[in-house]
């Protein structure tokens, strides 16, 4: 089996998630010329549910288009760590987008963050 990169984004409903999710699966398809699948989830709300959207990226074709092992988890807001951290193996990255420094937290795991 060849290279494999699992990616989760997450948010809540409305901020772009799912088109992140589609533009960044498309720009690496496109660009990179590498393999790729994308699957998105989102609640019933059209406001403020929890949403994800997942990007996996192969070097080979891709037998399985969900996110087995994360290699990067970006959470928009907490409840979404929460919501979708534990449904992972992250091995790689916690990213979070947030408008201040400082610590974070999800489900155990404590990471500092700096703003951009």
């Amino acid at each position: 089996m060849g290279f494999r990169y699992d990616i989760r984004l997450s948010g809540s409903g409305g901020q772009g998630i799912i088109l992140m999710g589609i533009i960044l699966a498309e720009a690496i398809g496109i660009h990179d010329g590498r393999f790729v699948a994308q699957t998105q989830s989102y609640g019933p709300e059209a406001r403020g549910g929890s949403s994800k959207a997942e990007v996996v990226v192969s070097d080979s074709e891709i037998d399985y288009p969900k996110a087995l092992q994360l290699d990067l988890l970006v959470a928009m807001n907490q409840k979404s760590c929460d919501d979708y951290y534990m449904t992972s193996s992250l091995t790689g990255s916690l990213s979070s987008i947030r408008p201040w420094s400082g610590r974070y937290r999800c489900r155990g795991r404590t990471g500092y963050l700096s703003q951009a």
